[in-house]
């Protein structure tokens, strides 16, 4: 728990220890590995791990040492802190590295599926084969998508087939059945109520209110619409 955090703690039905250094202390510690002070910079929860025992043994020596009367005792305190501290900072940095390395590959998990998503949107695979490309559960490529894409799976996978029904209904003369059958649905109809409920319009509507928007702005010299 870093200095100017406001805290507070409920003590029930525990055993362990309480302990407080001040700023100038802990940087006069870590004064020769000054890199680690920032890994102490935010308030964490460790857990200890295998490290129990050993963690448990500095502070049950720090106790017995603030209590006892031995020569040396402030040197031998000094020490164990030194310990503890490198201790925490090498925990935190190790945690934030693994948290990094998730986020990596949930980076690259996300960009494989949205080259699989490219190459076969138009055959309406299930997630769980896209899943199964990915060496992954559907549950894990969903968190992927929510974490990279802020969608669901199943969001990115409409959200193509949407983009090219688009394109399709704007830049082409093909009709409403047709777009259906490129996009791969079995029944036109069934792509109309798609359309409708992830546009709030019937392809139709949709198609005729571009190209009424596109005639009242044409193409610009530089191939953009003019506003």
């Amino acid at each position: 728990m870093p200095s100017i955090t406001v805290h507070g703690f409920a003590f029930q039905g525990v055993d362990g220890w309480v302990l407080t250094m001040p700023d100038p202390v802990i940087e006069r510690l870590l004064a020769p590995a000054p890199g680690l002070l920032p890994h102490l910079d935010k308030p964490h929860i460790v857990d200890a791990g295998g490290s129990f025992a050993e963690i448990e043994t500095l502070f049950r020596r720090i106790a017995d040492e603030f209590t006892g009367i031995g020569p040396g005792r402030l040197l031998s305190i000094q020490a164990c802190l030194e310990l503890i501290l490198v201790w925490l900072a090498r925990q935190v940095l190790s945690e934030r590295e693994r948290t990094l390395s998730v986020q990596s590959r949930a980076a690259a998990h996300a960009r494989r599926f949205r080259h699989l998503v490219e190459t076969g949107f138009r055959e309406h695979r299930t997630l769980d084969h896209y899943a199964r490309g990915l060496g992954i559960t559907t549950t894990q490529l969903n968190r992927v998508c929510r974490a990279v894409f802020a969608k669901p799976a199943l969001g990115v996978l409409h959200d193509r087939l949407l983009l090219e029904a688009r394109r399709n209904l704007v830049y082409t003369s093909m009709t409403v059945a047709e777009v259906a059958y490129t996009l791969g649905f079995a029944d036109p109809s069934y792509f109309t109520r798609f359309f409708i409920r992830a546009t709030g319009a019937a392809p139709s509507d949709f198609r005729r209110a571009q190209r009424e928007r596109m005639s009242r702005n044409p193409p610009g010299p530089t191939g953009m619409t003019a506003t």
